[in-house]
């Protein structure tokens, strides 16, 4: 992984390694080599193929516990909301999903919720009104998720998640984006 390489060679480096992580028994492999930190670099990268190719990567090693930690630990969800504040989210309904299903892995692991509400909290509040049914609902589950830890409760109600999940629960007819909405009240 080279900051200096030109973008079609980081397009194919990130597509090779989507390819490998599609394969949970290279994770391990993959953790050694250091390759997280390099589909990381990709994560910040202005290509929005390459972003999607790593964001995929990253989704697919968030499978297995030791990778969805040291996802998180290498810095992954500093660099994805710095780009989700940025313009190259607007460009690509795929990859709003990606992001939302690359945070869903990681959401299931207890040591990442804290983390994903700290530093992912504002793009997924802007995903969870995504014209895209699938994003929003993926972005409704994050937060259920992370809402079951106790220590996120607090910080989630005192940031108006109640009134932004009722909004959703009065204006959408998604059944499945309805059952995240009540399942994450529940647990605030």
């Amino acid at each position: 992984c080279s900051k200096k390489a030109n973008v079609e060679t980081n397009r194919v480096i990130a597509f090779a390694l989507r390819n490998l992580a599609s394969h949970q028994d290279n994770h391990s492999t993959m953790e050694k080599l250091g390759c997280i930190r390099c589909l990381i670099q990709f994560v910040a990268s202005e290509d929005i193929d390459t972003y999607l190719q790593a964001v995929v990567a990253l989704r697919c090693m968030a499978l297995n516990r030791r990778s969805c930690r040291l996802i998180v630990e290498s810095g992954a969800l500093q660099a994805i909301s710095v780009v989700c504040n940025g313009e190259i989210v607007e460009r690509s309904v795929d990859l709003c999903r990606e992001i939302c299903a690359l945070l869903r892995n990681l959401s299931l692991n207890e040591d990442n919720k804290v983390a994903i509400l700290q530093q992912c909290l504002k793009p997924l509040e802007r995903f969870m009104h995504h014209t895209d049914a699938e994003t929003s609902h993926q972005a409704v589950g994050i937060l259920a998720n992370i809402a079951e830890d106790s220590r996120n409760q607090g910080v989630l109600v005192n940031d108006g998640i109640i009134q932004r999940l009722k909004h959703v629960l009065r204006h959408d007819e998604n059944p499945a984006l309805i059952r995240e909405a009540v399942r994450d009240l529940s647990c605030v």
